[in-house]
């Protein structure tokens, strides 16, 4: 065991320590020197670097795979690259930096309200769309503002995607709603002054389906008696 540990560990001193004392007692059982030698050199390789045969198998498999997706299909692969690395920025921009020097070049598009969704996805053209969720401080916030999309302007962005004023705000400054209609002021206090309207709006209508829904309920009372 205590081989096995040097082994795994790249412990060489250990390591020479436990093959001398095999050698000594190899030998004081009755095995030919030349055969414990070899038997120790066969050894040595492994404190260097070494998988066993099933796991170098699995490896070599892995990686030929790898290599035909990232040959054959550079888009689909670097896409689920940047899936994978969504929040990791020193990796994600070394996707980046692969998508600009492939030839032809492969497009990114940042985080937009228009098109994206909750994990990065492909478009007609070939081009590599940025999720919500990419944006810090965004997850499963994004879901209901993804299903309900598309969006014909801002106002039925509010209304239908609800979301809060933070988020609003974060969104506006992250020039995730640059592409929709109505949103093309630069400054976020007179963005949000255009958005209050609508946020008012969407308040009032959230009062008031709650009070159908308690009429509704009180109506419904004296039959469920």
């Amino acid at each position: 065991d205590i081989m096995r540990k040097a082994v795994s560990k790249k412990d060489l001193p250990t390591f020479e320590k436990v093959c001398k004392m095999f050698l000594e007692k190899a030998t004081a059982c009755g095995v030919d020197p030349s055969v414990v030698h070899r038997t120790v050199e066969s050894w040595k390789g492994f404190v260097g670097y070494a998988f066993n045969r099933a796991h170098a198998c699995s490896y070599a498999l892995l990686a030929y795979r790898g290599a035909y997706l990232r040959t054959y299909y550079p888009v689909e692969w670097l896409a689920a690259c940047i899936q994978s690395d969504i929040h990791k920025a020193e990796r994600l921009a070394g996707h980046r930096t692969e998508c600009d020097n492939e030839r032809p070049r492969i497009k990114i598009h940042m985080p937009d309200v228009t098109v994206s969704k909750m994990e990065v996805h492909i478009d007609d053209n070939d081009t590599i769309i940025l999720p919500l969720t990419s944006i810090k401080g965004f997850g499963g916030n994004c879901r209901h503002i993804v299903d309900s999309a598309p969006y014909s302007d801002l106002r039925d962005f509010i209304i239908r995607g609800e979301p809060t004023r933070t988020v609003l705000k974060n969104l506006f400054e992250e020039r995730v709603l640059r592409n929709l209609d109505g949103c093309k002021e630069t400054d976020v206090d007179t963005f949000m002054s255009k958005a209050e309207a609508y946020c008012v709006e969407l308040e009032s209508a959230k009062r008031e389906a709650k009070r159908e829904a308690k009429q509704t309920y009180t109506s419904l009372s004296p039959l469920q008696k």
